[in-house]
């Protein structure tokens, strides 16, 4: 899954998709449709990525018994992944799948 995201984003890069100077599409919407895109995801991608790193980290702590499984850390966790994931749920649709039907 990430080869593929970073990949869209190279392939978005190399066709000059990235709003500023000389962004070359011309209806204006478009510009902002691509900064809202380029927005939306690097949020959503820093957020995904701190949730892994903080599942690993917390995985190592439950392995060597630092912390108990169950307990607030854990629904904490869940909780935070669970919300990363449900915005995901709607910015895959408004994204990459509006203006397909």
């Amino acid at each position: 899954m990430a080869a593929s995201v970073s990949t869209a984003y190279h392939d978005d890069i190399a066709k000059g998709l990235v709003p500023g100077a000389g962004f070359s599409l011309s209806p204006p919407q478009t510009a902002l449709f691509w900064m809202l895109y380029w927005i939306m995801t690097g949020i959503h991608a820093i957020h995904l990525s701190a949730g892994v790193l903080v599942v690993a980290t917390v995985a190592v702590l439950f392995a060597r018994d630092i912390i108990p499984v169950q307990g607030s850390t854990m629904e904490g966790i869940a909780i935070y992944w669970h919300f990363v994931d449900s915005v995901w749920l709607v910015l895959f649709p408004l994204l990459y799948l509006g203006g397909r039907s």
